[in-house]
């Protein structure tokens, strides 16, 4: 038995027209760079992509062979020339999204792959993402109907592999790789090294051979995503805009003082994932990355030391403590599911008084980035929302409803601005801290519900 193949081209050669193509990998980590370049020169048109981000079929999207994106995140503002090529192609009528949180798209595709044609779940019950499926009340609560999906093909990013197919991921690369490779019908791995037959630990494989078609080796390609630049300097220099209270740092500052001894905390996508460069030490705090991560620590500084295989939700590179554990996404998205996550800490558009969040997408968008949000919203034992207070018009984000589409309903705890501190409780909004110079009235004035004053309101501390 021999799956190699001598190159790209004759690894990608049967993907036909209309195909549906699982593509691996969590932001710069593990993606199948050198097959999705290979799809693109080989030109099969209407494809649908089942993918982590829109980024990740870029050179499809740009040359228009793509007819449909199933993604956590089908919009990306932090790049204007994606964001404004998938609108006209979506307005065209050329392209459809799919926007899905990260685990259903995970649980579908492993669904599809092991012979389960749907599942019942309680993400998404009373959002858009229930919108026009069946619901059934199981255990006293609502659950929405989820259906399989099966791949055509998969694009695998895998560090080793031999000529079974057998493969193993590198560090935290195995994120969307390992379940996406068992979700297709033909299978096709990218791997940086052939290996012979008994030079990969049984115990260490992460892709058995059996869900494999084809393996063609290709060479690490480093993609790393491109920020806003604007966004960046703002916080890394506290200055923003002239707003008053705390810069986005100290909001991470501050917020990091949530952390107890023992936790397993997630940070979510943008300004919670600073928050692990402020972790209280002496104390055992086990930072989890919905990507397939327990165990991480600072974002790295020096960019020699970047990592590619070890990022954090927002895609930066982060360091590794002792005792980390790595594993596929499905099986992260399922700890969250599981109740097995003491604390998270999400951005959000809005937060109304009852506790619903919104966090995903604007209005009238075509897309949005649900990504992990709504398993990590519901899922977590306490939830505290990181977030500037007004935004960028001076409008207030905390709301007697909100007018933006819902992550998730009554589920927000504390919310942490640049101004406050302030606790949902059953009887209102409560105001806890305010940040040092500002006062209780200029919270007020830049919040639209009422907020009760705490009788021990003090000033924060960093």
């Amino acid at each position: 038995m021999n799956k190699l193949v001598p190159s790209l081209q004759d690894a990608v050669a049967h993907i036909f027209d209309g195909a549906t193509i699982a593509v691996g990998g969590f932001g710069s980590s593990g993606n199948p760079n050198s097959l999705v370049d290979a799809v693109a020169a080989q030109g099969a048109t209407r494809l649908t992509a089942a993918c982590n981000t829109v980024t990740q079929v870029w050179p499809w999207v740009k040359n228009g062979q793509v007819a449909r994106v199933i993604s956590g995140f089908t919009s990306y503002p932090g790049r204007a020339e994606i964001g404004a090529t998938i609108e006209s192609q979506v307005a065209a009528g050329f392209l459809t999204l799919e926007t899905i949180p990260h685990g259903m798209l995970e649980e579908r595709l492993r669904s599809g792959g092991m012979g389960i044609g749907a599942f019942y779940s309680e993400i998404g019950v009373g959002t858009d993402v229930e919108r026009g499926k069946e619901k059934r009340i199981i255990n006293g609560r609502e659950h929405i109907l989820e259906t399989a999906l099966r791949a055509d093909f998969a694009l695998i990013k895998a560090w080793k592999a031999d000529r079974w197919g057998n493969a193993v991921c590198r560090l935290a690369a195995g994120n969307r790789n390992i379940t996406m490779a068992m979700s297709a019908k033909t299978t096709i791995v990218e791997a940086e090294e052939i290996v012979e037959l008994g030079q990969l630990d049984p115990n260490r494989i992460d892709i058995p051979g059996a869900f494999v078609a084809t393996v063609v080796q290709a060479p690490r390609v480093v993609r790393w995503g491109k920020r806003s630049s604007k966004r960046s300097i703002a916080a890394q220099t506290g200055v923003e805009d002239g707003r008053l209270g705390l810069t986005r740092e100290l909001i991470a500052m501050r917020a990091a003082r949530e952390l107890k001894d023992g936790m397993y905390v997630n940070l979510g996508f943008g300004l919670p994932t600073a928050i692990s460069n402020y972790l209280p030490p002496g104390l055992d705090i086990v930072l989890h990355s919905e990507q397939g991560i327990l165990g991480y620590g600072p974002v790295v500084q020096n960019e020699a030391d970047w990592d590619e295989d070890l990022v954090n939700a927002s895609g930066e590179p982060v360091t590794l403590v002792p005792g980390a554990a790595f594993f596929d996404l499905a099986t992260s998205l399922g700890m969250v599911r599981g109740g097995r996550i003491d604390l998270t800490f999400l951005g959000a558009y809005q937060v109304s008084q009852q506790g619903d969040l919104a966090n995903w997408q604007l209005p009238g968008a075509s897309g949005g980035a649900i990504g992990g949000a709504m398993e990590l919203a519901f899922g977590a034992k306490r939830l505290i929302v990181t977030m500037e207070h007004t935004d960028s018009k001076g409008r207030p984000k905390i709301l007697r409803q909100c007018s933006y589409p819902l992550t998730a309903r009554g589920v927000v705890d504390r919310i942490i601005t640049n101004l406050a501190v302030i606790d949902v409780t059953p009887d209102g909004l409560v105001l806890v801290e305010v940040a040092p110079g500002v006062t209780a009235e200029q919270v007020q004035q830049r919040t639209e519900p009422p907020l009760r004053i705490s009788p021990s309101l003090t000033t924060m501390e960093l």
